[in-house]
């Protein structure tokens, strides 16, 4: 519980930065995504830094975090060193991506998952060991974004269709184990708007 409060305070203070608005802040915009990203965040807001600019550094570490697993996926996918340089340099200097980088965004974390994901599973293949890391990784994707369900239905079609069938149980049965986490969550987010108003606003209408 501590955790979560802390966290809240973590939007509280990022709120009005994040969405461009000097409104009033009455309630906090943790309702706006899963916990997983504003929960992390909240060890690294302890001190009399300004949160909001703690925030930038810690996502602008897992920017670059994201950009090397995804580097080292394209090399083991076969790309020379130049074209792994060139497509990471063409990243870094991408608008959406440094905007994404700067701002209290869920992008740079999820990119983190899902390009874990694509390491364990490159190479290992049917390997049941590599089946329930990525099922671990894309639980905590789905904590980070909901959209990470078709993440699960796309990986578990290609196990189907390499007719991997104890990695597929492997990858659900370690997904499921964040099952009351996700209903959780889901239903979190249901009741948000009725408990604390639009998770698009902070302010009064």
């Amino acid at each position: 519980m501590a955790a979560i409060s802390l966290a809240d305070a973590v939007w509280s203070h990022t709120v009005k930065w994040h969405f461009f608005t000097t409104d009033p802040v009455i309630h906090s915009a943790i309702g706006e995504r899963p916990l997983l990203y504003p929960l992390l965040l909240a060890p690294f807001c302890r001190s009399d830094y300004p949160a909001a600019r703690t925030c930038q550094y810690v996502t602008l570490f897992m920017t670059v975090v994201a950009l090397s697993l995804g580097a080292t996926w394209a090399r083991r996918m076969g790309l020379s060193w130049r074209a792994v340089a060139i497509g990471t340099a063409l990243l870094v200097f991408n608008p959406g991506l440094l905007m994404c980088s700067v701002y209290p965004w869920t992008e740079p974390l999820y990119l983190m998952w899902l390009f874990g994901v694509l390491l364990v599973v490159e190479r290992n293949h049917d390997a049941p060991w590599a089946a329930r890391v990525a099922g671990l990784l894309t639980a905590l994707a789905y904590l980070t974004r909901p959209s990470t369900l078709a993440v699960v239905v796309g990986l578990s079609l290609w196990y189907i269709c390499r007719r991997a069938w104890p990695a597929l149980l492997n990858y659900l049965r370690n997904t499921g184990y964040f099952a009351p986490a996700l209903v959780g969550n889901c239903l979190g987010r249901a009741r948000q708007p009725v408990l604390l108003g639009s998770r698009f606003s902070s302010g009064c209408e």
